[in-house]
């Protein structure tokens, strides 16, 4: 080999050093198996299967999966009182509901005044979602305390009459009045995003694009609101009751917002959005019947209820 081939060479060597060492590094299907089964989850069997869909070993983690699925169907009425029980109260007040500065559709902020209410402290769940339908629509699957996902807000309605005929309560969902009340944390020091100001602390509040690796997370992980709120930026976006429309300038008190449409809101951001998606003041819309993996929902009930 002439000389003047060698550093040609050397180079092509070292820059496939870090390569070699990733290879060698990486974990083998085998160690993510073995991983697996010394987890037992049903996430560690989802994120098995995600990475390894056609693994010899992908029917077995499979049955495992259906397995507890059938374990949670089986526990039903313990997962639906744990349901209950979850819900936090949230105190009447008023607030500056949009912003001065943001998407057109936040303008123009405006007052409102609301009754208090209580309010799910996570999202509803894919374990909670087969509690009570006994199936899982969720793309995500095999991860029961995930949120569950692809559900259309007419899916919602569905769940929530299921669920009333089982308890004897009235759930909802949220307005998106009651909604970005509760998410900016109630009256008083109040907050961009659902528990934080800064954009650089949000990864300890929210899943979103910069920290979920393109996926939802079980709810509960990240730090709360003041009000004790999880997961109200980011992880998945909440279908909330109201018809979407434009803002008003007026001040109002306990709004529905618009009386008809076509889409209906949707509040939160997910994990598949950026940092100015997640903020409180966000908001999205789609059709009533429509399922995505990014969309899912949170219930509230009024005090009263039993």
């Amino acid at each position: 080999m002439p000389y003047s081939a060698k550093p040609n060479v050397i180079a092509a060597s070292v820059l496939l050093l870090p390569t070699l060492a990733f290879l060698l590094l990486m974990p083998r299907e085998g160690d993510r198996w073995r991983l697996a089964k010394a987890i037992g989850t049903p996430d560690a069997y989802g994120d098995f299967l995600r990475q390894y869909p056609e693994s010899a070993h992908a029917a077995e983690a499979k049955r495992e999966i259906e397995r507890q699925a059938e374990s949670i169907r089986a526990n039903a009425a313990a997962i639906v009182r744990e349901l209950q029980a979850s819900m936090v109260s949230i105190p009447d007040g008023s607030f500056t509901m949009g912003a001065t500065w943001g998407y057109p559709d936040e303008r123009p902020s405006h007052t409102v005044s609301l009754s208090g209410f209580m309010m799910g402290k996570h999202p509803i769940t894919q374990a909670q979602w087969m509690a009570v339908m006994g199936t899982n629509p969720s793309h995500f699957q095999g991860c029961p305390s995930c949120p569950v996902e692809r559900v259309s807000w007419d899916d919602a309605q569905t769940f929530i009459s299921k669920l009333n005929a089982l308890t004897g309560q009235t759930y909802r969902l949220p307005t998106e009045a009651e909604w970005e009340y509760a998410a900016g944390g109630g009256s008083s020091g109040r907050t961009k995003w659902a528990g934080t100001d800064s954009r650089w602390s949000l990864g300890g509040y929210a899943w979103y694009s910069g920290n979920a690796d393109s996926k939802t997370h079980p709810v509960g992980q990240k730090s709360p609101n003041r009000l004790g709120l999880y997961d109200m930026s980011g992880n998945v976006w909440e279908w909330c009751s109201d018809w979407y429309g434009p803002y008003t300038s007026g001040a109002l008190t306990n709004p529905r917002r618009a009386n008809s449409g076509s889409h209906r809101v949707l509040r939160g951001g997910s994990w598949s959005f950026i940092a100015y998606a997640v903020r409180v003041a966000s908001r999205n819309l789609s059709y009533p019947d429509y399922r995505n993996i990014n969309n899912g929902f949170r219930l509230v009930r009024p005090f009263s209820s039993r």
